[in-house]
C-alpha cells in the first residue's frame, strides 16, 4: 500500500516530465536506451537503443528477408560517377540483422569494393571498362539471392567524314569512341567499319584505336548512288550515308592555307578572332565548270557574309566569315544534294588579360603527381591558343616538373606534372609559378601539399548493451576510410573516454500504461525527501568539475568543497588500436552497473597520417539495461547517484 501510495504522488507529473525529456533528451527512454550527440563528421543517434535483453547476448535469429537495392540503376560508361549498392538481412520480425554473411558481386566485367558494414552492407560499383551494357548484380546470404540489373551507358561512336565523295575520287573518314564524359576510349581491339552501295573502303592493317580514340579509315566511291558506312563497337552503334556523284565540290580559302583545307583534310585554318576570313567554293563535273548553281551555306560559329551564293561562268563562288569569340567552326555548302564541308577551320584568340592556374590533386602523396594547368583567357573571356606557359617550381621535398613551359590548347590551356618527392611539405609548402612568356604582369601562383590522402573517421555504435553481473558493456565502430571512401587497412587508432557531465538524484517507480499502478523504474533526479510534486530540471546535471581534464584538482575546480573532482572516471575504453582490411576496429566500453544514468560520457578516436592528426567524437549518457528497471519490487543497480540527490551541483548530497 505504500508503494501505491508514493504512485499517485507522484503520478501527475510523469507527462510533464515526459514532454520535457523528449525536447531536451534524458537518461534513457522506456526501452532502456539512451540518448546520444555526434560532434565532428560522424553521427550517433540514441546509441544506446537496445530494446531490452536479457544482457546475454542473442543468438542470431534466422534470416527470413534479404533486400538488394541500388543509388541508381543507370551508370556511367567513365566510371566517374560510382553507383553505391545496398544489402540486408532481416528476421522474420522485420528486424535488421547485424552480421549477416552477405556477399555482393557483378558479372560483365564490372568493378566492385570491398563490401562493408555490419547490418547494412554496402558497396561501390564501377563499370570497369566504358562499354556500353547490362551488369547483373547479385546479393546472397545462407539460401537467400536477390539480384537487380544496372545499365552501363554513355559512351557514343561516331563516323566522321564527308557526306558526299567525288566518283574514283578516295575520302577520307574516322570512327570516333568516346566514353559518357567525354574521353576517348583508347587502344582497344575493335569490329571494322563496313560499307555497302557504290563503294569500296580500304583500312589500315592495324585494327586498334588509336590515344585520341580515332581510327581512320578511307572511302572510295566506286559508282554514282548512295554508299552506307556502319560501324558498331563497345556497345555502341553508327551509320553514314554517303551521296557518291560526278561532281566535284571543293572549298579553299585566301590563305596560305587553301590547299589544306579541301574537304575535311585535317590541317586546322586557322582564323584570328574579329577578322573576316574568304572561303572560296568551286563546282565542276567531269573536270568542266557549272555555272549559275545556287549553293547554300551555314555555319556551327560565326557570321556568314551571305545565306546563299551563285557559281560565276568558271563555277566558283566566294564568301566570307567572322566570329566576335574563339573555337572551332563547321562550315557547310550544299547544292542538288551534294555537300562540301570545311570542318578544321578555327578562330583563335590573342592579347592574353586573365590567367588562372589550378593543381588536379592538390594534396600529394609522397612520390605521387598532380597535372598543373593553367589558363589564359583575354578581355572578353575567350581562351588564348599557341601561347607559351612558362613554369617555376619552388619546394623543398625534392620535387620537380616534367617541363618548364607548355603550349596552350584550344581551351586556353597548358599542362605540366609535378611528381613529388619521398617526404611531406608543410601546408602549402610546393610553390609554382606560372607565366605567360614574354610577358611581366600576367602571372599566377599554385600552392599545393605533399602529405597523403586526408583520412576521414566514422564513429558510431551498434544500439546494444551487454551485461555481465557487474557491469555493462557498449560497443562502438571505427571506420576509417580515405577521401575517395576507400577502407583503410592498418591504421592505428587511439581512444580516450571523458566525463563531461554527472546527475543528482534517485530512481522512482512510474506508472508508463496508464493503469494507475508503477511497473518501471524511472531516473527524475529529483531531491529527496519526497514532500511534493518533484520535476526533472536542468539544474540536477551539473558539468564536470575536471574543467581542463587533466585529472587534477586545481584552483577553481572543486565547486562543491569536498576536496575531490567529480565526477570519477565513471567508465573505461578497450578494444582494437589498429584497423582491419575493412578500415574497422571495434572499441568497448565498459562501465559498473551502479554507475548508470549518473554520467554523461565523451569518447574521442583519433588517427595520425604523415603528421596530421583526424579526430571523431561522440558524447552519450551511460544507460541502464530495460531488464534491470523493470520490476519495481526490486530496486534498480544505479538507484541513486552517487553524487547525491539535491538539486544543487555546489553541494555534495
Amino acid at each position: 500500500m505504500e508503494l501505491q501510495r508514493t504512485t499517485r504522488l507522484i503520478f501527475p507529473f510523469i507527462l510533464s516530465f515526459s514532454l520535457i525529456a523528449c525536447g531536451g533528451g534524458g537518461g534513457f527512454s522506456s526501452d532502456g536506451s539512451g540518448t546520444g550527440t555526434t560532434n565532428g563528421n560522424g553521427t550517433s543517434s540514441n546509441p544506446n537503443n537496445n530494446g531490452g535483453g536479457d544482457g546475454s547476448g542473442t543468438t542470431e535469429p534466422s534470416i527470413n528477408t534479404l533486400r538488394l537495392s541500388s543509388s541508381a540503376f543507370q551508370l556511367q560508361s567513365a566510371g566517374d560517377n560510382p553507383i553505391t549498392l545496398s544489402a540486408i538481412a532481416k528476421d522474420a520480425n522485420n528486424v535488421l540483422l547485424e552480421g549477416a554473411n552477405i556477399q555482393i558481386s557483378v558479372d560483365n566485367d564490372a568493378d566492385l569494393t570491398p563490401t562493408v558494414g555490419t547490418s547494412i552492407k554496402t558497396s561501390t560499383l564501377t563499370p570497369g571498362i566504358p562499354d556500353n551494357r547490362m551488369l547483373t548484380v547479385t546479393a546472397t546470404v545462407g539460401d537467400k539471392t536477390e539480384t537487380l540489373n544496372i545499365e552501363v551507358i554513355g559512351t557514343t561512336l561516331v563516323l566522321d567524314g564527308p557526306a558526299s565523295v567525288t566518283l574514283n575520287k578516295p575520302a577520307a573518314y574516322k570512327m570516333v569512341v568516346r566514353d559518357s564524359a567525354d574521353n576517348p576510349v583508347s587502344n582497344r581491339t575493335i569490329d571494322l567499319p563496313v560499307v555497302s552501295g557504290p563503294c569500296s573502303i580500304d583500312t589500315p592493317a592495324s585494327s586498334v584505336l588509336d590515344s585520341a580514340g580515332e581510327y581512320a579509315f578511307s572511302v572510295l566511291g566506286t559508282g554514282e548512288g548512295i554508299c552506307t558506312v556502319s560501324a558498331s563497337n563497345f556497345g555502341a552503334d553508327a551509320t553514314l550515308d554517303i551521296s557518291v556523284s560526278g561532281d566535284e565540290f571543293t572549298i579553299a580559302a585566301t590563305t596560305d592555307k587553301a590547299n589544306d583545307v579541301l574537304n575535311g583534310d585535317d590541317t586546322i585554318l586557322e582564323v584570328p578572332v574579329g577578322t573576316p576570313e574568304t572561303i572560296t567554293l568551286q563546282l565542276k563535273k567531269n573536270n568542266a565548270a557549272i555555272a549559275g548553281k545556287t549553293i547554300q551555306l551555314s555555319s556551327t560559329r560565326g557570321t556568314l557574309s551571305e545565306q546563299s551564293v551563285v557559281t560565276d561562268a568558271n563555277g566558283v563562288a566566294s564568301f566570307t566569315i567572322s566570329s566576335a569569340n574563339s573555337g572551332a567552326a563547321v562550315v557547310t555548302a550544299s547544292v542538288d544534294g551534294l555537300q562540301a564541308v570545311l570542318k578544321d577551320l578555327e578562330f583563335v584568340a590573342d592579347n592574353p588579360v586573365y590567367i588562372t592556374t589550378q593543381a588536379s590533386p592538390s594534396v600529394v602523396k609522397p612520390l605521387g603527381k598532380s597535372v598543373i594547368t593553367t589558363t589564359i583567357k583575354d578581355l572578353d573571356g575567350n581562351p588564348i591558343k599557341n601561347k607559351v606557359i612558362t613554369f617555376n617550381l619552388s619546394d623543398t621535398v625534392g620535387g620537380k616538373l616534367n617541363a618548364s613551359q607548355a603550349k596552350t590548347d584550344s581551351l586556353g590551356r597548358a599542362s605540366v606534372e609535378y611528381t613529388a618527392g619521398n617526404t611531406s611539405s608543410e601546408t602549402d609548402g610546393v610553390v609554382i609559378v606560372s607565366n605567360v612568356q614574354g610577358s611581366t604582369t600576367i602571372t599566377d601562383t599554385i600552392k599545393l601539399t605533399v602529405g597523403g590522402n586526408a583520412l576521414r573517421i566514422v564513429l558510431g555504435t551498434d544500439n546494444r548493451l551487454v551485461a555481465n553481473e557487474l557491469t555493462y558493456t557498449q560497443r562502438f565502430i571505427v571506420m576509417v576510410t580515405d577521401s575517395a571512401g576507400n577502407p583503410v587497412a592498418n591504421q592505428n587508432i587511439s581512444a580516450t573516454l571523458a566525463p563531461t557531465d554527472f546527475y543528482k538524484g534517485v530512481m522512482v517507480p512510474v506508472d508508463t500504461d496508464g493503469d494507475g499502478e508503477a511497473d518501471e523504474w524511472s531516473d527524475l533526479s529529483i531531491s529527496l525527501p519526497l514532500t511534493s510534486p518533484p520535476s526533472y530540471e536542468d539544474s540536477y546535471r551539473c558539468t564536470t568539475e575536471d574543467i581542463n581534464n587533466n585529472s587534477n584538482l586545481d584552483l577553481g575546480e572543486d565547486k562543491d568543497g569536498d576536496a575531490r573532482l567529480e565526477p570519477t572516471h565513471d567508465a573505461t575504453v578497450t578494444g582494437g588500436a589498429v584497423t582491419g582490411e575493412d578500415g574497422s576496429a571495434i572499441l568497448e566500453v565498459t562501465y559498473p552497473k551502479s554507475r548508470a544514468l549518473w554520467s554523461k560520457q565523451k569518447l574521442v578516436v583519433r588517427t595520425t597520417l604523415a603528421g596530421s592528426e583526424y579526430e571523431e567524437n561522440t558524447t552519450f549518457r551511460l544507460s541502464i539495461l530495460k531488464a534491470d528497471k523493470s520490476d519495481v519490487t526490486i530496486s534498480p543497480p544505479s538507484s541513486s547517484s552517487p553524487y547525491g540527490v539535491t538539486a544543487d551541483c555546489s553541494r555534495m548530497d
